[in-house]
């Protein structure tokens, strides 16, 4: 190999080696232009940040905080596998970091993960609006919805107020996230198909407390007996933010609801307080 042609791909290594590092170490240097953000969405690159993503969970996640060192790993790695195959879509007056997209993964990657996977193969796309949003066809202030053409909206600042209060019921990103986790079981070939006949109860329930009011234990709010979806995605609420209230409430939905989630926050809150009492 003559001398100009050795330093010709030295050069090519030492440029896409650099590359690679830059786009490691600044993730946001590699975010695409705002034309191709619009059709391709925001990608964070957050492989190799393990240690960054702990530390915003532990500081604001309750939920994370109460798994063990083991299953702490696990949860980081369900973060970082969500966010690859995800699209976030940030609205005019955010400026999405990686935060945003770190928080939003791990709200899905909380509902999922006593299953084998937490990912979305139909709803796979979400807008973040700074705020409250006005929805064009309906002409209505949204919090968050999950729309028909398969995009999940979510509010920045009620999904942050949802966060800071975890044992008060209310969570929009549980919400929303929990509609679009019980549309992948509904959908024949989304990612969850196989969970239906365990969500079939909670739904049979749900149908029979909207219809029979005399009927319900009280547990939801008001908004929850609109129709079995908003039924299932308050009780997502209940689920992970109150679970002895749920567990304790004489209704067969905590455990219905377990079932489908293959989690129990209810015991895995009672004993990370007793190792905080010991």
């Amino acid at each position: 190999m003559h001398m100009n042609e050795a330093g010709a791909v030295i050069l090519f290594i030492a440029f896409w080696g650099g590359l690679i590092y830059l786009r490691y170490k600044f993730p946001a240097m590699f975010l695409t232009s705002s034309e191709s953000v619009a059709e391709q969405g925001v990608h964070f690159w957050l492989h190799g940040h393990e240690a960054d993503i702990d530390k915003i969970l532990q500081n604001e996640m309750y939920y994370y905080k109460t798994l063990s060192p083991e299953n702490k790993r696990l949860f980081v790695r369900r973060v970082i596998v969500f966010n690859r195959s995800t699209a976030f879509f940030p609205q005019s007056g955010l400026e999405l970091t990686p935060r945003h997209v770190i928080l939003i993964s791990a709200t899905f990657v909380q509902i999922t993960f006593g299953l084998d996977k937490s990912l979305l193969g139909y709803l796979n796309n979400i807008k973040v609006f700074p705020a409250h949003y006005l929805d064009p066809h309906t002409k209505r202030q949204y919090k968050g919805e999950v729309d028909v053409n398969g995009m999940i909206c979510l509010s920045w600042e009620d999904f942050e107020i949802g966060l800071r209060d975890s044992q008060d019921g209310r969570n929009v990103g549980l919400h929303e996230l929990g509609h679009a986790f019980a549309i992948e079981i509904i959908e024949k070939d989304a990612s969850y198909h196989h969970l239906l006949m365990k969500l079939k109860p909670v739904f049979l329930r749900a149908k029979f407390e909207i219809n029979n009011p005399y009927h319900r234990h009280g547990l939801l709010r008001e908004y929850g007996y609109s129709n079995m979806h908003e039924y299932f995605a308050v009780a997502t609420e209940l689920f992970f933010e109150k679970p002895e209230y749920l567990a304790n409430s004489g209704s067969p939905l905590y455990s219905e609801l377990c079932d489908v989630f293959n989690q129990d926050p209810y015991k895995q809150y009672q004993a990370y307080e007793a190792q905080g009492k010991a």
